[in-house]
């Protein structure tokens, strides 16, 4: 999810018989085909049915760090997964 670099790198690693899918809201990664799904945060639902707790593993890089736009990436993160999630979030957090 909005992890379009990331959705790259996995198809070539993984074999054929493994599907990976790129929900993305940057129209241009449609070259991806049947793999892109037009993923808008805002509306965390909008997705096929069928892709309901159909993933093994969901890799999310949101495109904000607001309180919505987590909240609203969790959504979908947990509609997708069937059991692991792997946040991204671009910056580091230091903790005293």
């Amino acid at each position: 999810m909005s992890s379009p670099t990331a959705y790259k790198k996995i198809k070539t690693m993984c074999p054929a018989e493994v599907t990976v899918k790129c929900l993305e809201y940057d129209t241009r990664f449609s070259m991806f085909g049947e793999d892109f799904l037009f993923y808008d945060y805002k509306e965390p639902l909008n997705l096929p049915l069928e892709w309901k707790h159909s993933f093994d593993v969901v890799i999310a890089d949101p495109p904000f760090l607001s309180e919505e736009c987590l909240c609203k990436t969790a959504v979908t993160a947990k509609f997708l997964t069937k059991e692991k999630i792997v946040l991204c979030t671009g910056s580091s957090l230091i903790y005293k």
